[in-house]
């Protein structure tokens, strides 16, 4: 038990040097920090009373310049939302378990991602010591984030048409990962009336385990509710006659409607079902163009009746489609 003490000590005392260091040589040192802390644990947890005394050392240890403020049971947030959390800065610290996410913390996520396993702390150690020296590629590996982007537009007349094309990924060790390629062309007829047309194919290499292309009404297959079909490639086509019934009307917005066309298909699913060739839907839409709002541009009121299933599936939404 003395001995378990003993490391437990130092390794807190480490890790806090670690982070004392990380914070001081970021701030001056006059001016105080405080970093806020998510723990999925309550706060009568035995590692929760770890973190509290780990907590009042740094904040003795550093004459009260650094105050970490915990909030257990997941006060801020799901134990599965810590990552993007702490991605976008809503905190700064999480105290959660690794094996929630194995794609992204491998080495971290492999003691604790079998249940009752290990019947040590040691035993994890030395599993991660193991992977370390015998997968290399888990530690230290170098990701240099990929992302393109090109558009091009053209307006002859009242014919505008449009192409776009981005690519997203990251370079490892064993080449491209969590790459997507999207291509997006179309065109559309200025004015009152007119026929608007598009054509978005999205390509992926080597996904994370957690990624997937999804195919729905959210993404332009407007029979079918969002994300119902997935796999690692897409593509849709939209076709859509408007007309606009109104000029401004109280001086709010414009009311127009539309009837429009959609087909799309997936490859290789992951989660949910494909598509097992093209599914087609066909609809109409009420369209309200606001003139003074600034975050509310648009509002779609939709009705699609699918190829296969039941319909209408009633979509309200505030972007555009295309």
């Amino acid at each position: 038990m003395e001995l378990l003490k003993t490391r437990l000590t130092k390794s807190a005392l480490f890790g806090m040097a670690l982070m004392c260091g990380a914070v001081l040589a970021a701030q001056p040192v006059y001016a105080k920090v405080t970093l806020r802390a998510n723990s999925q644990w309550p706060e009568t947890h035995a590692g929760s009373q770890v973190d509290k005394w780990w907590a009042e050392e740094i904040r003795n240890q550093t004459n009260g310049e650094v105050d970490i403020q915990l909030f257990f049971g997941e006060a801020l947030g799901k134990a599965k939302e810590n990552l993007e959390l702490l991605r976008t800065g809503a905190i700064d610290i999480a105290m959660m378990s690794p094996g929630y996410f194995p794609a992204q913390l491998p080495m971290h996520a492999a003691p604790n991602s079998i249940p009752m396993a290990m019947a040590s702390v040691h035993e994890a150690t030395k599993l991660m010591e193991r992977l370390m020296d015998e997968v290399p590629i888990l530690v230290d590996r170098t990701r240099i984030p990929l992302s393109g982007y090109f558009n091009l537009g053209s307006l002859r007349g009242r014919q505008y048409s449009w192409l776009s094309a981005s690519a997203t990924g990251r370079l490892e060790q064993g080449g491209v990962s969590n790459s997507i390629t999207h291509l997006d062309v179309g065109t559309a007829q200025t004015g009152s009336v007119g026929w608007r047309a598009r054509v978005a194919v999205d390509f992926s290499h080597n996904l994370d385990g957690d990624q997937q292309l999804t195919l729905g009404a959210d993404t332009g297959l407007r029979g079918w509710d969002p994300d119902t079909f997935d796999g690692t490639s897409r593509a849709l086509a939209n076709v859509e006659w408007r007309h606009q019934l109104t000029g401004e009307v109280l001086h709010l917005g414009i009311i127009g409607i539309a009837v429009f066309v959609d087909a799309g298909t997936t490859w290789n699913p992951r989660v949910g079902p494909s598509t097992k060739g093209w599914r087609k839907d066909a609809g109409v839409s009420v369209l309200i163009e606001s003139t003074r709002a600034a975050l509310l541009r648009v509002v779609r009121i939709e009705a699609a009746w699918p190829d296969r299933g039941k319909g209408p599936l009633i979509l309200i939404s505030s972007q555009s489609l295309f």
